[in-house]
């Protein structure tokens, strides 16, 4: 495994909330504005700090909730709530050709391309020209278009499509996700994820990761633009941890510990050893793994593990 943390220097007198907890299985950031959480099995977690916006993505499952709209899509049930206080739920069923929607306001049937719609709403106006159906309310507005679905309110605009892709559009964020590839921008921050790369920007820091699908998180790169970063890596045999001036690394071969001038070092695998310290700065090597830590950077390059910052 090759893991890479970049971080710009330090500040002397400031350091970021920013963290980042990558283990055999997760990589989560936590920031100032968001907290974010990537698992190998294609769990994808945003949270905004200010509550304002939470995020949540497992394969064909998306639950969005934020101030102007909630939207939840499972398998084929849609539902989407408008918080200005016009509330649809829908339960659609698809199969490239037929299509049936069930909702508290309305029922819509496809079959052989003739379309039957019922309704009690008085208050709903619905017009349909043998392939788009267009349904207008006080509250919303939707519209069936072959094989899409758009819902249109005062501070929103939903579209959803047979391949289970989502639009959503509002005045603090907008988003598109297709079960592969994920698109956000807000007010605080952007996520994007294609592929096994995520990129992060926030209001001062940008994050780059790059991870290996094939093997769960086994291969990672790691580029932070920040004032600082602390980190914390967890993996079978090996943890890293970053934390202001105090560095600390245990694995089952060696354990090392540096705070506030003071160095801790044990070395429990054979093989030679060349150990130096001076004023402040720590340069350890053996076999297996090489430390250089300085106070302020600190970089460990290791069989599974390259780790920079500075």
């Amino acid at each position: 495994m090759v893991l890479s943390v970049i971080a710009a220097p330090a500040a002397a007198s400031h350091r970021s909330d920013f963290d980042v907890e990558i283990g055999d299985n997760r990589v989560e950031l936590q920031g100032d504005d968001f907290d974010i959480e990537f698992r190998d099995d294609g769990r994808i977690d945003i949270e905004g700090e200010d509550d304002d916006l939470d995020i949540e993505l497992d394969g064909d499952r998306v639950e969005i909730d934020s101030d102007d709209v909630d939207v939840d899509i499972d398998d084929n049930s849609i539902e989407v709530e408008g918080r200005s206080g016009g509330s649809l739920g829908l339960d659609v069923e698809y199969d490239g050709e037929d299509l049936e929607v069930e909702s508290d306001d309305f029922d819509i049937e496809r079959r052989n391309g003739e379309h039957d719609i019922e309704t009690n709403d008085e208050d709903l106006e619905v017009e349909s020209d043998g392939d788009t159906i267009e349904i207008e309310s006080d509250d919303f507005d939707v519209e069936f278009d072959d094989d899409r679905i758009e819902i249109e309110g005062d501070d929103f605009d939903v579209e959803i499509d047979a391949d289970g892709d989502v639009e959503v559009e509002t005045d603090e964020f907008d988003f598109e996700y297709d079960g592969d590839e994920l698109d956000l921008e807000s007010d605080d921050f952007d996520v994007e994820f294609d592929d096994g790369r995520i990129e992060v920007d926030g209001d001062d820091r940008d994050f780059e990761f790059d991870l290996d699908s094939n093997n769960g998180f086994g291969g990672l790169d790691i580029d932070a633009d920040d004032d600082d970063v602390d980190f914390d890596v967890e993996l079978d045999d090996l943890e890293v941890e970053r934390d202001g001036d105090r560095a600390e690394v245990d694995s089952d071969d060696l354990e090392f510990d540096s705070d506030d001038g003071e160095v801790d070092i044990e070395v429990r695998s054979g093989g030679g050893v060349d150990i130096e310290i001076r004023d402040g700065r720590v340069e350890f090597e053996n076999d297996d793994f090489d430390i250089d830590h300085d106070g302020d950077e600190f970089e460990f390059e290791g069989g599974d593990l390259d780790l920079d910052q500075d």
